[in-house]
């Protein structure tokens, strides 16, 4: 079977990203109102979505890693996607300056090789970057850093009524 036939076999499942086991997001709930309440979960990191993981990177980075990093965030803000495919002629590099950037950005832990279906195909780890909602597309990778405002509203609404219960039990006794 052609890689080509075998791409159309498969799915995005069949092959998960390598980095989204060890990552966390840290989201915060978020109270909005006042007319009608509802919450939901933020991420906290400063995100489009460069998070300050790969800041520090930069800064330690060859000439050419910046070129290959420039190539993929300009991709990445256009796109909601976890890889892409890069090549040499792409970037703009010889073939050795680009393979030797490539190492530089797996050693940073920025990309990893994506072997399973296409040559030059890359992991992008989305602890360091990513467009779109980390907390909606890895939603089993949450840790929440503070409590739904609404359930504790909820709770202390139930525990009122309790009380109130048995007030009313203890006014008829």
């Amino acid at each position: 079977m052609s890689r080509k036939s075998l791409k159309k076999h498969l799915n995005q499942e069949d092959f998960p990203n390598p980095f989204v086991n060890s990552l966390e997001i840290p989201v915060k709930w978020v109270l909005e109102g006042p007319t009608s309440y509802r919450s939901y979960q933020v991420d906290i990191e400063q995100h489009a979505k460069i998070y300050p993981k790969l800041m520090e990177c930069l800064i330690v980075m060859s000439t050419s890693g910046r070129k290959v990093l420039a190539y993929i965030l300009s991709r990445v803000l256009n796109k909601d996607f976890d890889y892409l495919e890069i090549t040499p002629s792409k970037v703009g590099l010889g073939n050795s300056s680009f393979y030797r950037a490539i190492e530089e950005l797996a050693l940073m832990q920025i990309l990893r090789t994506r072997k399973e279906l296409r040559k030059n195909t890359y992991w992008l780890n989305p602890a360091m970057l990513f467009r779109g909602s980390r907390v909606t597309k890895y939603p089993e990778r949450v840790v929440s850093v503070n409590e739904d405002p609404l359930a504790s509203v909820k709770k202390l609404r139930q525990e009122r009524q309790l009380q109130e219960l048995d007030e009313i039990a203890d006014f008829r006794d």
